[in-house]
């Protein structure tokens, strides 16, 4: 979405457009919800810009080389500590899917 908002005329990095997708693309309050749902393994938060290289690092470990197992989101009774990213989740699946669809929107409206 970010390589589409940026336009043809622009050559942007995929980690580059996901940094931008999820650090300005995405409107506050979801852009904070990035940030706080994944913390280090001292339970800081890492941060939007930070968190969006961590969801960039698991596409690219997904659909480079097929390790679909070794990152697990969280629930809402359960954060889930993956010690291989050295992150532990606290963002569900279904929050990261709200996160993504307000980011669409806003480029969208951006657009208009």
């Amino acid at each position: 979405m970010a390589k589409l908002y940026a336009g043809s005329a622009t050559s942007v990095g995929s980690r580059h457009a996901v940094r931008d997708f999820f650090c300005v693309l995405v409107p506050e309050p979801h852009r904070t919800a990035l940030g706080d749902g994944f913390t280090n393994l001292r339970h800081e938060p890492l941060g939007p810009c930070a968190s969006a290289d961590v969801l960039y690092d698991i596409r690219c470990s997904v659909a480079h080389e097929g390790n679909y197992w070794s990152f697990t989101m969280g629930t809402q009774e359960m954060p889930m500590v993956n010690a291989e990213a050295g992150v532990i989740a606290r963002l569900t699946s279904q929050e990261s899917i709200e996160i993504v669809a307000h980011g669409c929107i806003n480029a969208a409206n951006l657009r208009l």
